[in-house]
């Protein structure tokens, strides 16, 4: 009788995690997707180089446990790596993700770093109050509010500090085609790693109508373009995979900072 019991109990906590699941489940797991073009300007010694992409943003649903379930609604991008040429041979990837500035806390150095994560709201938000909750009201207001900014181009911060994110995607110039070694760039001292007469220019970011780039594949055949599953995967910095960035591969490349 006490082993039923236990079953018993066991049984009915089941179903009530069950009804609650259920009974909380977002009845839309997904916002509607606002599409950024994002165009960005490297001065060269012959002349200045661009490259834009195309690339999309919304929020998704995901089952958080704080005190029991809930659902939240966490960010979700969409797109590819855009690369830019440079007048002596090597390639910038933009990626979908920031970096931050090396520099000093506690009078110890901070190393520059790289975070998988980047949202175009940054921007676009200009100051303004926008919601900053989870639900999804709170989504589809972030939502709406970014699709209200079409139509206009905004500059972006591309100016991180010590331990924080600017505004702007990460950049980082690859050894070759390969794209097997990569090195971090710092927005504010390109020559650094490219030499000199190189410098970043403007980098605009604008809500379009456009479809979201997937070209990658066809400037290099050896990559995929990232999935919503890449993005939710953990990254390490020492021995990155090249996933969440906008194009992803099976061998692993070397990012120096």
């Amino acid at each position: 009788m006490r082993g039923c019991s236990a079953v018993v109990v066991f049984a009915s906590l089941l179903l009530c995690a069950m009804w609650g699941y259920v009974a909380f489940y977002p009845q839309s797991t997904r916002t509607a997707q606002v599409r950024s073009r994002i165009t960005v300007t490297v001065h060269t010694p012959a002349g200045d180089r661009r490259g834009s992409g195309v690339w999309g943003y919304s929020e998704s649903a995901v089952s958080v446990f704080n005190a029991g379930y809930h659902w939240e609604f966490r960010p979700r991008l969409e797109g590819d790596a855009i690369p830019i040429d440079l007048d002596n041979g090597r390639t910038i990837f933009v990626l979908l993700g920031s970096s931050s500035a090396p520099g000093m806390r506690n009078s110890r150095p901070i190393p520059a770093s790289f975070s998988s994560t980047f949202s175009p709201l940054d921007a676009l938000r200009q100051g303004d109050r926008w919601p900053t909750g989870w639900t999804r009201e709170d989504a589809d207001g972030r939502i709406a509010r970014a699709r209200s900014r079409r139509g206009r181009a905004f500059a972006m911060d591309c100016s991180p500090g010590p331990a924080r994110y600017g505004e702007c995607p990460a950049m980082v110039v690859a050894d070759g085609p390969s794209a097997r070694n990569l090195q971090l760039l710092d927005p504010d001292n390109f020559a650094a790693t490219l030499g000199q007469g190189y410098w970043l220019g403007d980098v605009a970011i604008e809500v379009v109508d456009d479809p979201v780039d997937h070209a990658i594949t066809r400037r290099l055949p050896w990559v995929r373009p990232a999935t919503a599953k890449d993005f939710a995967a953990s990254t390490s910095s020492d021995d990155i995979h090249i996933r969440m960035t906008g194009f992803s591969r099976k061998d692993p490349a070397t990012l120096a900072f």
